[in-house]
């Protein structure tokens, strides 16, 4: 039998009080969670007409896409390892736990051969960030950033004083990487794991001192090699905010734009304090930069490396402004300037107290009896390499080579506080080149605990030894 109730008006407005005061005491209702999905399978990519590249990528996210979500949200994660290997995703330049980091060196949760991995990332703060394998590729010229693992994520946006009409992502890749000795002639890694003096019948090849080096078959912008695929088409007057990102596994990136200047106003995601006009653009393995270009040449121009060898291997891009036609016009940059994070600095000295330091040295070692290069990270300073939650650790990096080496912290960002003993204030970063026989300092503050890698963004590098583990208490 069915119950009516016919409430008094008494009742009724004591029930709606009752309805009211839950609904003010009571927590909001959950923001909806954002889902996130890589798929890690076996791929060919067509870099130009009828040229194939087979390696592993990101079958949701091909080259040029871009994963975007919302800063206050939860995203949950799941990733699809269609592979025969275990992998690692790391999130480049998130604030995450060690266990989510994505790296072997943390202990970091993996994906197995043929399994699937969930779990949920914390709400991260506005800024560009990107994903990629972080595997050990133990030169295994297939693995980790020598694949198409890499896709760039931008979580909210950055107000830029500065206005734009809209955004272009770049994306940089080199592919198809060979082993060459110093004399230039190709070797497998077969032939360099044993090449070496016998003792007894001294046979073989004597090791190099400088060690070997890697070079790559082709490059390509957004997967594409120059002159291939759709131009970057602009508008006369048009402001661009071009979002660039090196995914190299080893190569510096360097882009000009003839008849136009970039100017750059986010470093790693992060608003620089002056932002400044550049002709040339200069981004380590890892970086990621903003700048906005006013499209005020009409024409049709190579936005590409000022390298030839590297614009032949097809670094560069077309833009195409409305109604032009004809064919791609390169010109070299005039100013040739080495690049300088102090342009973008706020000039003033970085007065912050710090609780501890750390210094090291970055240092060639001798080859090894493969024939690879051998690196290392040598503690200068008396204190153990342990930072506290919450406390101020200035981390001076001293480079005693005559190569730049991009260096990389996971999970937390830092200030630049000097580069070449000059002060610089306002910059933060995830990574930062350290060129030859130089000195970078910066500051970094973690908000949790565990183990956080410091290493050269260089595979060849990191494989052969740059690269130190710090623990966070």
């Amino acid at each position: 039998m069915a119950i009516s109730w016919n409430p008094s008006r008494r009742q009724f407005l004591a029930g709606s009080a009752i309805c009211l005061a839950d609904r003010l005491l009571s927590p909001p209702e959950r923001t909806p969670r954002q889902q996130l999905m890589l798929n890690l399978a076996p791929s060919s990519l067509e870099i130009a007409n009828n040229r194939f590249v087979t390696t592993t990528s990101y079958a949701d996210y091909q080259s040029g896409a871009v994963i975007r979500l919302q800063p206050d949200r939860l995203t949950d994660v799941r990733i699809c390892n269609n592979t025969r290997e275990e992998e690692f995703v790391h999130w480049h330049g998130l604030r995450v736990s060690a266990a989510l980091d994505g790296t072997p060196e943390e202990e970091s949760r993996s994906v197995t051969a043929g399994g699937v991995l969930t779990y949920t990332l914390p709400p991260s703060e506005p800024g560009f960030y990107f994903a990629h394998s972080h595997a050990m590729c133990e030169h295994d010229l297939t693995r980790g950033p020598y694949s198409g693992q890499f896709v760039p994520m931008v979580i909210g946006s950055l107000e830029y004083a500065e206005p734009f009409d809209r955004e272009v992502f770049i994306t940089s890749h080199e592919w198809e990487p060979r082993v060459f000795d110093t004399a230039g002639n190709e070797r497998s890694l077969e032939e360099m794991h044993h090449l070496q003096i016998d003792s007894e019948s001294e046979e073989g090849e004597d090791v190099p001192d400088d060690g070997w080096d890697i070079v790559y078959r082709a490059a390509t912008i957004n997967g594409k090699a120059l002159g291939e695929g759709e131009p970057i088409r602009v508008r006369n007057n048009e402001r661009i905010l071009f979002r660039i990102l090196n995914a190299s596994a080893t190569e510096q990136l360097r882009l000009s734009l003839p008849g136009h200047r970039f100017l750059v106003v986010a470093l790693d995601g992060y608003r620089v304090p002056k932002p400044a006009l550049v002709e040339v653009l200069d981004l380590g393995v890892g970086e990621r930069l903003d700048a906005i270009v006013v499209m005020d040449t009409p024409g049709i121009w190579v936005l590409g490396s000022p390298d030839d060898q590297r614009r032949a291997l097809g670094m560069g891009a077309v833009i195409e402004y409305a109604d032009r036609k004809g064919k791609p016009i390169w010109s070299p940059p005039a100013d040739t300037a080495p690049w300088n994070y102090l342009h973008f600095s706020s000039g003033t000295k970085n007065e912050a107290q710090c609780n501890q330091n750390l210094s090291y040295r970055i240092e060639r070692r001798p080859s090894g009896s493969d024939g690879f290069e051998r690196w290392a990270m040598v503690l200068l300073s008396s204190q153990q390499e342990t930072l506290r939650v919450g406390e101020r650790c200035r981390i001076t990096l001293f480079n005693s080579s005559d190569e730049a080496h991009p260096m990389h912290l996971h999970r937390f960002p830092f200030e630049l506080t000097s580069i070449a003993g000059q002060p610089c204030t306002g910059i933060r970063k995830d990574t930062v080149v350290v060129p030859p026989f130089q000195q970078v300092r910066f500051n970094v503050q973690p908000d949790n605990s565990g183990p956080a890698l410091l290493h050269c963004h260089n595979q060849m590098h990191m494989d052969c030894g740059l690269k130190t583990l710090l623990s966070i208490s």
